[in-house]
């Protein structure tokens, strides 16, 4: 496996992580879940942090700007790309469309 297949393979599940805790907070609204959706929460911020650092060599101001709505330190030593080296954050703070949405219309003229 490339490690282009490598990287949508951690995206796709990172896609799948996020689907199976919205499903089971929509479901269980149980006060000992907080814990586990703390981790997930924590293990999916990690993921993006290690695909931003990947594409940092392709796409380095994506890169910057993913780390940076992570509330993450620009580091982008290939080193960082290892389970578990996410800084906690309190929240993530919304961020403007990387790839924003290109309209037809505008896209022609």
């Amino acid at each position: 496996m490339n490690g282009k297949t490598r990287r949508v393979c951690l995206l796709a599940a990172l896609c799948a992580l996020v689907s199976l805790c919205a499903t089971q907070a929509r479901e269980e609204k149980d006060e000992g879940k907080a814990e586990e959706l703390d981790r997930t929460l924590y293990d999916l911020a990690d993921g993006l942090r290690v695909v931003a650092i990947a594409l940092s060599s392709y796409l380095p101001e994506t890169a910057d700007r993913i780390l940076a709505a992570l509330g993450q330190p620009g580091d982008l030593a290939w080193e960082e790309v290892a389970y578990g080296r996410t800084v906690p954050a309190e929240g993530i703070a919304a961020a403007e469309p990387l790839f924003p949405r290109v309209e037809l219309e505008t896209a022609v003229a």
